[in-house]
C-alpha cells in the first residue's frame, strides 16, 4: 500500500477502517464483520460505504507522471541542501503536509506538519533529517528510486540509507512530503547501485 493511501485509512475512524478492511481487502462477508464489531450487516454496510466515500474523495484524481514527480523532487532537494525558502515555499502547496516518520531512534515530527509555512519552520529552526545534506553533502548520495510504487528519493550517507522521501503532487507544487528515517524500516531498503 501507498504511504498516502495510509495516510488515508488513518483519517477513518477505527471502526470504518476495520469494516473497509475487512471487506474491501480481505473480502469479508457483512455477516462475519458484524459479528466482529458488533454491530448490525446493516450497519457495517453503511461503515463500509461511508470509508468508500471517504478514501475515494482523499485520494488524488489525477495521476502524475513519474518524470513530473522527480523533477520536482529533484527540485525540493535542491532547495534542502541550498537551504532556499523561496525555493521551497514556491514548491509547496499552501496547504502541503509532511508526515516523517524516525521510529523514535532519529529525529522527526511527531504528528504531521500541516501547513507550508511550519514546514518551512521545521526546515530552518530544526536539524530534522536533512541535517547531514548541509554538513556533509560531499558525503551524503541522493538516488532515484520507487518507493512504495511511487517516485521518490532514497538518501545515502556513506554508504547507509538515512531517509527516503516520497511526494505527492497537485497542480505543479507538492501537497505532502513523507519522509521515513527510521532505522528499524530502512533495514528492509534495497541499497541502489552506486
Amino acid at each position: 500500500m501507498s504511504l498516502a493511501f495510509l495516510r488515508v485509512l488513518e483519517r477513518l475512524g477505527p471502526e470504518e477502517r476495520a469494516a473497509f478492511l475487512l471487506h474491501d481487502v480481505f473480502d469479508a462477508g457483512y455477516a462475519d464483520i458484524a459479528s466482529v464489531l458488533n454491530k448490525t450487516e446493516a450497519a457495517c454496510r453503511k461503515l463500509v460505504q461511508r470509508a468508500r466515500t471517504r478514501v475515494r474523495d482523499d485520494r488524488p484524481r489525477f495521476r502524475v507522471p513519474p518524470a513530473v514527480h522527480e523533477r520536482l523532487a529533484a527540485r525540493f532537494l535542491t532547495a534542502v541542501e541550498a537551504g532556499d525558502s523561496r525555493a521551497l515555499m514556491a514548491l509547496l502547496a499552501e496547504d502541503a503536509v509532511l508526515v516523517s516518520d524516525g521510529g523514535g531512534n532519529i529525529g522527526a515530527a511527531v504528528n504531521p506538519i500541516v501547513g507550508r509555512d511550519r514546514i518551512l519552520r521545521l526546515f530552518e529552526h530544526t536539524q530534522f533529517v536533512f541535517k547531514p545534506m548541509r554538513e556533509y553533502p560531499e558525503r551524503v548520495r541522493r538516488h532515484q528510486a520507487a518507493i512504495n510504487g511511487t517516485p521518490g528519493i532514497l538518501l545515502r550517507f556513506d554508504e547507509s540509507v538515512i531517509s527516503t522521501l516520497t511526494f505527492e503532487i497537485a497542480n505543479g507544487r507538492i501537497t505532502a512530503l513523507y519522509v521515513v528515517a527510521n532505522p528499524d524500516k530502512l533495514r528492509r531498503v534495497q541499497k541502489p547501485d552506486a
